[in-house]
């Protein structure tokens, strides 16, 4: 199974509000989804190239600049943002 990150709060409110488990469940999923340690993760940023008259680009998201050697990089090396276009 492929890794992913979810937002435990919204789990736990789904399985509270779901008829599928007992009271008792519900309690011992929450405390083993509550033991769990957290992942240190952010939202993406998502921005594209721009290309300047004079073949530098620059992302769209923090506005830093290089030139067209650096082009194809799928992240901005300055912010991070993911490059989408």
């Amino acid at each position: 199974m492929e890794s992913k990150h979810i937002r435990a709060d919204l789990l736990m409110n789904k399985i509270a509000g779901s008829a599928f488990f007992s009271t008792a469940e519900k309690g011992k999923i929450r405390a083993v989804i509550e033991k769990e340690p957290g992942e240190d993760v952010k939202p993406v940023a998502h921005a594209h190239w721009n290309e300047d008259a004079y073949g530098f680009y620059s992302c769209s998201n923090c506005g830093y600049e290089w030139d067209e050697a650096e082009y194809k990089t799928k992240y901005c090396p300055e912010c991070g943002a993911k490059m989408e276009e």
